[in-house]
């Protein structure tokens, strides 16, 4: 299963919570996740995939209480940043994690290999 049901125990940050590229391909295919992208607001301007909401690391408290306060804390989410040895990501999803919001996932090889994968942008 791609993210946690409403029956399912929510992740918690001790959880794994990575997601494959092709599970994260079928959630943005179905638009069935919130996707969060990490990096800093000149970056996502110059791209970022489709349907995605900006939260950078560096200004998550103010991003994420204009972004998210309508937002159900389980609702599914996707979060990325630039590439595997780039921690934005980890740090909103403790954030996050810390705002009460139970069931996300990370999309580790981030930006860097999302550029490339024309069907997700």
């Amino acid at each position: 299963m791609l993210l946690t049901s409403e029956r399912e125990k929510p992740l918690s940050p001790s959880s794994a919570h990575e997601i494959s590229h092709d599970d994260f391909r079928t959630l943005i295919q179905n638009q069935s996740a919130l996707i969060i992208d990490a990096r800093g607001p000149e970056q996502f301007a110059e791209g970022h995939v489709r349907g995605a909401i900006n939260v950078p690391a560096g200004e998550m408290e103010d991003y994420a209480a204009s972004k998210l306060q309508n937002v159900d804390r389980s609702q599914p989410i996707v979060l990325y940043c630039s590439s595997q040895t780039c921690h934005a990501s980890e740090m909103v999803y403790e954030y996050l994690v810390g705002q009460g919001f139970t069931n996300m996932r990370v999309y580790s090889p981030g930006w860097l290999v999302l550029k490339s994968a024309r069907d997700m942008l």
